[in-house]
């Protein structure tokens, strides 16, 4: 549910940063507070601050948390690689000119 809700977020940013010609500002945006979260979900890790590192080894009972920290620690990283990704294509597409 978590990964869903980081790609959502990130492909709302690009169709609005698409069809504003504002894409980098809007994907640099969405970036930095991604990168803040997982800043702020890495310290909690690290910190052992409510058992946030406990996802590695807690399956089957697993708390909301444990599962959320371990989605943003893992999943996020991969998140921002496919927006990269993504938005050099639309980049590369848009430096084409139009297409017939």
């Amino acid at each position: 549910m978590a990964l869903g809700i980081l790609v959502a977020l990130g492909v709302g940013a690009m169709i609005s940063g698409a069809s504003r010609n504002r894409l980098v500002l809007s994907l640099a945006k969405s970036t930095l507070l991604l990168v803040a979260v997982w800043v702020a979900t890495a310290a909690m890790y690290y910190s052992d601050w409510r058992d946030a590192d406990g996802f590695v080894d807690c399956w089957p009972n697993c708390t909301t948390y444990q599962d959320a920290s371990g989605t943003i620690l893992v999943g996020l990283p991969v998140v921002l690689a496919a927006w990269v990704v993504a938005a050099a294509l639309i980049g590369w597409r848009r430096s084409r000119g139009p297409t017939r």
